[in-house]
């Protein structure tokens, strides 16, 4: 028997979109995105979004000294919901900073990085003991759709779930192919996946992908993708 299941979420993930100005800390050393690894190519077809997941998705962290973090795990996760900005710090060029979606950093699959910086990697040589990268499980994935046809990245919400989920599937394994049933229109949808940290009680709350979806010669394709992920957050 198959115990997945989706379930409907209540009022719509459209109105968290106006809070994607507010600001987040004002410090020139903010921390990167984290990294993850947990969505395969997503496609779209006339009626479903289509998902595969990574067979051994993993996520980073804040590292643990014995069974304690050392600090919270994200800093997005800490922001009110829609949260799409932060203060520009190290040559800030990705989504929520001004910049466009081809100035934005892009990692895999060609997704570009939301908060992305050209000097990330930079920022992670100097905190090495402070991260960790974790193989995660996916409790649940769900979807909504958070943006019209005529809104651009920097109107979508931030990372973490969308204000509201438009359906959610729950007992999802690791390289399972997840489908979202529905008449697609052209706009932004995004697939979140809830991490928790395998072996260890750790919640890491959502893993984002932001799609916008278009219309071309009678069918839909996706133009823009987005990896929306919450800062880390180190100890100092």
């Amino acid at each position: 028997m198959d115990r997945r299941k989706f379930l409907a979420a209540t009022g719509s993930a459209l109105g968290a979109a106006s809070l994607a100005g507010c600001g987040l800390l004002g410090s020139s050393e903010l921390p990167p995105p984290r990294k993850s690894d947990v969505f395969e190519p997503v496609e779209v077809s006339a009626n479903a979004l289509v998902v595969p997941l990574e067979d051994q998705p993993e996520a980073e962290a804040a590292a643990t000294d014995g069974n304690n973090a050392v600090a919270a795990d994200a800093v997005g996760s800490l922001a009110p919901v829609g949260v799409a900005r932060a203060a520009k710090g190290r040559g800030a060029v990705g989504r929520g900073s001004g910049s466009s979606y081809a100035g934005a950093p892009h990692g895999a699959h060609g997704r570009a990085i939301w908060h992305g910086e050209d000097d990330d990697d930079d920022w992670r040589d100097n905190h090495q003991s402070q991260i960790e990268m974790y193989q995660v499980a996916i409790p649940a994935v769900a979807f909504a759709r958070v943006g019209g046809p005529t809104d651009d990245e920097d109107n979508l919400p931030g990372a973490g779930p969308p204000g509201n989920w438009d359906a959610r599937m729950e007992n999802v394994e690791a390289g399972e192919q997840v489908r979202w049933e529905r008449d697609l229109r052209e706009g932004w949808y995004r697939v979140g996946a809830n991490l928790q940290a395998e072996n260890a009680d750790r919640d890491l709350g959502w893993s984002a992908v932001d799609l916008n979806v278009v219309e071309s010669g009678g069918q839909f394709e996706i133009d823009e993708k987005w990896k929306v992920e919450p800062r880390l957050n180190t100890s100092d």
